[in-house]
């Protein structure tokens, strides 16, 4: 019996239009969902990227953009970091991460990779699920005017994580560009105020 008299006795026994185009937009859900298995199972990661001009001096951006106690304030994700080696602008030196979205929280470890005072500081931040590459680069266009650009490189662990990443990526975009809202926020709570000549 060949395919087209199959599918012949099958509109014959009661499948209309309606019940094909179900079984194929059914079938076209199972294609993309293999199709995204393998993909996130082969790359496993993304890229972010977000910036924004803030009317400040590079010199207190600097500061604002890599100190922990700092950081922890405008970091949307992270409420917390422990020193454990060495300051945070140094080399090669270590701190704890603590982590937090709605109920859920975990720790990683992050180690600052390289640093050019003040304009770029690299690190990697490493917990069970995932391994980031976090980069902050300070641009200054003026005195009292700086353009800051934070880029995130994820690779996540965890096969079920990669193959929803597709939903998530919008989240996670929309965290880092509210952190850079926040951090604007904090900088004016704070009081800061450019004085540049």
């Amino acid at each position: 019996m060949t395919p087209m008299v199959k599918l012949e006795i099958l509109v014959l026994k009661g499948w209309t239009i309606y019940h094909l185009t179900l079984v194929a937009i059914f079938a076209a859900i199972l294609l993309f969902a293999a199709i995204n298995a393998l993909v996130m199972r082969t790359n496993g990661g993304y890229a972010l990227s977000a910036e924004a001009s803030l009317p400040y001096s590079i010199d207190q951006l600097w500061q604002w953009t890599t100190v922990n106690e700092k950081r922890s304030k405008w970091q949307v994700g992270t409420y917390d970091m422990a020193r454990l080696r060495g300051e945070s602008t140094e080399a090669k030196s270590t701190r704890m991460l603590f982590f937090m979205d709605g109920e859920k929280s975990w720790t990683g470890v992050e180690t600052t990779l390289e640093t050019m005072a003040p304009t770029l500081w690299l690190s990697q931040q490493e917990t069970t699920t995932m391994m980031r590459i976090y980069k902050v680069t300070l641009e200054a266009s003026g005195p009292c005017k700086t353009k800051v650009s934070i880029n995130e490189n994820t690779k996540l662990y965890d096969f079920t994580e990669r193959f929803w990443l597709f939903w998530t990526k919008s989240e996670q975009q929309e965290r880092l560009n509210y952190s850079l809202r926040q951090l604007k926020t904090w900088m004016s709570h704070k009081g800061e105020v450019c004085d540049a000549a």
